[in-house]
């Protein structure tokens, strides 16, 4: 069974006047969750939250054996949150500097006793500046771990755009994190996936 949920909300303003006094228009986020579910004893969820810097989405299936091995299970979750913005201030700075970068986190926690299990887990997050000749920068990790370990890489903060002498037009931002969990088993094991997504935009207010 697939199901599939999108919730788009209404606009909010964030502002910051802290450091840079730079202030940010982020509108709510869109969200789109998309779940496939087959056999029995299976659970899944998936979140999400946003703060003026991190957009974050998080994914997690499971799959267990409780009563008959011969039942297989499987489940799997894929929540998308996109939202865009704008810079419209930076106080009393001339200049703007942007800066992107996406985090990712997977874990995986099984029990094998026998049967088969299957993983798949993939985290994918973008931020780009789309006015002001700006670019962007897209990162995918997918599971190519043993079982049971996790990963946690960081690509670092990267500069996306520098508008030296800004006309104070509005700099249009969008930001996605995407995080995908799936588990499967046959037999008498269990199999819990967590997966996390943060795209992270920057901005930095200077004199030039």
């Amino acid at each position: 069974m697939v199901r599939t949920l999108v919730v788009t909300l209404g606009v909010f303003v964030v502002s910051i006047t802290a450091g840079f006094a730079q202030v940010i228009e982020w509108n709510t986020p869109t969200v789109d969750i998309t779940r496939r579910e087959e056999g029995a004893e299976r659970s899944t969820s998936a979140q999400w939250s946003t703060t003026t810097y991190d957009l974050w989405s998080q994914a997690n299936a499971n799959v267990w054996w409780r009563t008959n091995p011969n039942v297989s299970s499987l489940e799997e979750t894929i929540i998308t949150v996109t939202q865009t913005g704008r810079i419209t201030s930076i106080g009393d700075y001339n200049s703007v500097r942007v800066y992107g970068r996406v985090r990712h986190y997977s874990y995986a926690y099984l029990t094998f006793y026998s049967g088969s299990l299957t993983q798949y887990y993939k985290s994918e997050g973008t931020v780009a500046v789309t006015s002001h000749n700006g670019s962007s920068l897209h990162a995918t990790r997918i599971s190519d771990r043993p079982w049971g370990t996790e990963y946690s890489p960081n690509s670092g903060m990267h500069l996306l755009v520098d508008v030296p002498n800004w006309n104070g037009t509005p700099i249009s931002l969008s930001r996605i994190s995407t995080a995908h969990a799936r588990a499967s088993r046959v037999g008498i094991n269990l199999l819990n996936e967590t997966v996390e997504t943060t795209s992270t935009i920057s901005v930095q207010g200077y004199n030039r």
